[in-house]
């Protein structure tokens, strides 16, 4: 089975690549299709275009799909548990493929308390608006490059040592595809993946075969 996992799509905001992830889909092949959270970027005030029609007709809706909500697609947390549309709503995702055990999150439980309130996310994604429509400024870029920088390794061994019982752990919400393995003391190896995204970056993972393939997608 081949199962691909894209994340922080975020449709509806000025910079997502909405023509070059239509034609991701329309190319795409899969048996399972993941959606890591923030597909669509309802906490801010999203302007949709025909494009995003389109890109929902290119989903295989015959196959397999997951929606794990986000932070920025929470308002579809009623629907978790439940299959809409065709599609299966999650927190989380656990999967054992070829005897790998992969767990799947969007990542936004990894953040410090006042940037998972919800009432501050909403002040910021005001402003994060404003100086996108207003002033062109592409903040989610700015603001990827400048965690990259200052990241330490410590939160990323956080997050893997709070899921130590799996094989791989999967994110998003960081935006910063990578893929990082460690190994403890007694050779124990846990991966971590980021899926990336597709404002700053064209990144998507393949799951196939027991192991987990970080992609750059180019549009012909």
């Amino acid at each position: 089975m081949k199962r691909i996992v894209v994340s922080d799509i975020h449709l509806g905001s000025r910079y997502c690549r909405e023509e070059a992830f239509l034609s991701f889909l329309k190319n795409a092949e899969y048996d399972e299709l993941i959606l890591a959270g923030d597909i669509i970027d309802f906490i801010k005030v999203p302007m949709f275009s025909k494009r995003i029609i389109d890109i929902v007709g290119s989903i295989d809706f015959s196959k397999d799909i997951y929606y794990i909500v986000g932070n920025h697609d929470i308002s579809l947390k009623q629907f978790v548990g439940q299959k809409c549309f065709g599609i299966n709503f999650v927190n989380e995702l656990i999967i054992n493929d070829c005897g790998k055990l992969i767990k799947i999150e969007h990542g936004d439980k990894y953040d410090k308390p006042i940037i998972r309130n919800n009432s501050v996310m909403s002040i910021v994604s005001v402003i994060h608006n404003i100086l996108e429509s207003s002033f062109g400024w592409n903040v989610t870029s700015w603001w990827t490059e400048r965690e990259f920088k200052k990241r330490k390794n410590g939160s990323l061994w956080n997050i893997i040592s709070s899921n130590h019982e799996y094989d791989f752990i999967i994110l998003g919400h960081f935006h910063i595809p990578e893929k990082i393995i460690w190994e403890n003391n007694l050779g124990k190896r846990i991966t971590y993946v980021n899926s990336g995204d597709w404002v700053t970056h064209q990144t998507y993972l393949e799951i196939f075969d027991g192991d987990v393939f970080l992609k750059n997608y180019e549009q012909s």
